[in-house]
């Protein structure tokens, strides 16, 4: 595949290539999903991971169970929580009106992802924050993840 070439040529200078699924990619196919093949035509050797644990929640994948049978390949995660009540399942990559909200009290179980992630080898985590009201979101966010041990 392409992204291996590209992982290849990035080596050649110090640099890694990732690829950040937005939920698209778990639209199903005979043999699992988009995302799987994603995964069985990449080197590991050239082509890293980021997991977003919000779109691959909303594409209907499980962050847990991804991270789990497939340590080594996520190396750094961006977390967001998905508000309560939110319907998930979506391929489309977007959602329609903003739904994150801040984390630990959204429908995430993030403890469960953070203690996944640190055994499957993450080893960068961001908060990311687009909605109207991150400046008040990302404190809150913030003191969460003190609260968390993993």
């Amino acid at each position: 595949a392409d992204f291996n070439r590209f992982g290849a040529a990035l080596m050649a200078h110090g640099l890694r290539f990732a690829y950040h699924p937005h939920g698209f990619e778990f639209v199903k196919t005979a043999d699992g999903t988009l995302f799987d093949e994603l995964l069985r035509r990449t080197d590991p050797q050239r082509v890293d991971f980021q997991m977003d644990v919000f779109w691959i929640h909303h594409g209907g994948a499980d962050p847990v169970a991804l991270l789990e049978r497939h340590p080594g390949r996520f190396t750094t995660l961006h977390l967001k929580d998905m508000r309560k009540g939110e319907p998930t399942g979506f391929t489309t990559g977007r959602a329609s009106h903003p739904t994150s909200v801040a984390l630990g009290i959204g429908q995430l179980n993030l403890p469960a992802i953070l203690r996944a992630a640190a055994k499957a080898g993450v080893k960068r985590y961001y908060i990311e924050d687009e909605s109207p009201y991150a400046s008040f979101q990302v404190p809150v966010s913030q003191a969460f993840l003190r609260t968390v041990r993993f």
